[in-house]
């Protein structure tokens, strides 16, 4: 019994290490990405987005759901403010980076907690790409 509640202690931490603790919640009506605004940030070719349609919506849920946590403090600079909202006008805002470089992930960062950043991979930041850069 022992041995098995010691598997079972370090298993589970072992399996999870690419689990994301982003969660979209239920009843996702809207995403807005609103260009960030910084001097430091060259954005002038930046424009604001707005999506309501089923297909994008879950693409942005399962990238959001598939980022996995980057360790430490962040040193980053956002492209737009993601807003998302429910059907029961809650939101949740992030900050978010893509770039056009298909070969880089994605960056979300909640905007209540900014030190504490995700990365999205490479494959379903592309799919976002197409999305946002199309």
């Amino acid at each position: 019994m022992k041995l098995l509640l010691f598997i079972l202690l370090i298993m589970v931490p072992v399996l999870c290490a690419g689990c994301s603790d982003l969660k979209v919640g239920h009843g996702l009506e809207s995403i807005a990405l609103d260009c960030f605004e910084s001097p430091s940030l060259s954005n002038s070719d930046c424009k604001d987005k707005f999506y309501d349609d089923d297909k994008t919506l879950k693409k942005f849920r399962e990238a959001i759901e598939k980022a996995n946590r980057i360790p430490g403090a962040l040193d980053y600079q956002p492209e737009y403010t993601m807003t998302l909202t429910y059907r029961n006008s809650n939101q949740s805002v992030f900050y978010f980076s893509l770039t056009s470089n298909r070969d880089y992930n994605g960056l979300v960062v909640e905007q209540s907690n900014s030190e504490k950043g995700y990365s999205i991979p490479k494959d379903k930041a592309n799919e976002l790409r197409d999305i946002v850069y199309r």
